[in-house]
Formats: C-alpha cells, sequence, structure tokens
C-alpha cells in the first residue's frame, strides 16, 4: 500500500511539474504570437548598420563568429547573421557578382552536398544586391539558405539567413524581408 501512495505522489509531482512547464512553453507562445505583429529594428555591433526584424526575433551571439550583427525566431526555426567586409580590402574594381562567387565557393567548401541556384538581382533598402539560395548539409542537418550580397561606399555585405530544408518555403519571404531591410545607420 505505501509503495502505491508513493507511486501515485511520484505520479502526481510530475503531473504537476509539467503543467507548469507547459504552461511556461504556452505563455512563450503567446507572447511570441503577441510580438510577431510589431516589427523592431536590430543595430549591428559596431552601430553601422541595422535590419527591421519581426517583433519576436531577438539578438544572437552565436550564430557565427565572424558576424556582426546576428539574429533569429528559433521558434519558427528563422536565422540572419550578417557579415561586413571592408572594400579597402579587395581590389577596387571587385564586382558584387565576383563576391557573390567568392561567397558562393566558401559555402560549397563548409558542408555537405551544397548547391546553388535562384541567382537574381535584389532591391536592397533602395539599392542593388545579388541574391542566391544554398542548399546542403552543415553538422548533419539539412538547411536551405538565402544569400543576398549588398554594399554600400565602405562595405560589402554578405547577409545570409536560414532554416530547415523542412521550414523554407513558410518561412522564406520573411527571410527575403529582414535581409532587404538593411541599412546603413548615420553612426559611422
Amino acid at each position: 500500500m505505501l509503495k502505491k501512495s508513493k507511486f501515485l505522489a511520484v505520479l502526481m509531482s510530475a503531473f504537476f511539474l509539467l503543467s507548469f512547464a507547459g504552461c511556461s512553453v504556452v505563455d512563450q507562445v503567446k507572447d511570441s504570437v503577441a510580438a510577431s505583429g510589431k516589427d523592431k529594428t536590430i543595430v549591428s555591433k559596431d552601430g553601422k548598420f541595422e535590419v527591421t526584424v519581426p517583433g519576436n526575433w531577438k539578438e544572437e551571439t552565436n550564430l557565427n563568429p565572424e558576424a556582426n550583427l546576428q539574429v533569429s525566431n528559433r521558434l519558427q526555426e528563422q536565422y540572419l547573421v550578417v557579415i561586413d567586409e571592408s572594400k579597402q580590402d579587395f581590389q577596387a574594381d571587385i564586382t558584387l557578382d565576383e563576391y557573390a562567387n567568392l561567397v558562393k565557393e566558401n559555402m560549397k567548401s563548409n558542408g555537405e552536398d551544397m548547391s546553388t541556384g535562384g541567382d537574381k538581382e535584389i532591391t536592397v533598402n533602395g539599392g542593388t544586391g545579388k541574391y542566391f539560395e544554398v542548399t546542403g548539409t552543415v553538422n548533419k542537418i539539412k538547411a536551405k539558405y538565402v544569400v543576398v550580397i549588398t554594399q554600400d561606399n565602405d562595405n560589402i555585405y554578405q547577409i545570409i539567413s536560414w532554416s530547415l530544408v523542412s521550414k523554407f518555403d513558410k518561412n522564406k519571404d520573411t527571410l527575403v524581408k529582414v535581409a532587404q531591410s538593411l541599412k546603413a545607420t548615420t553612426a559611422k
């Protein structure tokens, strides 16, 4: 009889813990949904550029060590980093197409079964950018990337966003919209 009581006590405790944990997850989802309608601006670490993201996205610090700006919505499997490079580090006549090809080759060498496609021009905050998609496996996870290359007077930007392959079609429009929002700030 005592064993049955202990079992019921453990079972009830587990039920209450799961109920509270479930409420916490439900509350997080509710907060995320409420915030999703309110866009917000995220400024790069050095304050030189920014992107506009849905309100349920958060700043990150561990997506890419080279990125000057990192954001995500982990619940929706939406991730974006921006890597900026000074034009002083390249020949003066480098084109966006040439730079995009360098990025493609680098991405192909850092994963398995990496393929690129969908090359086109895209508008980024009123300027011109190069767009392409990359599909492949990194650390045994299949992902699809949206890559946008753009520039201003001083820098070339790699805007790399991604999602799991299974969620990419649902997330693509959001990833592209955030990439297109990149703009230099007045604080240079």
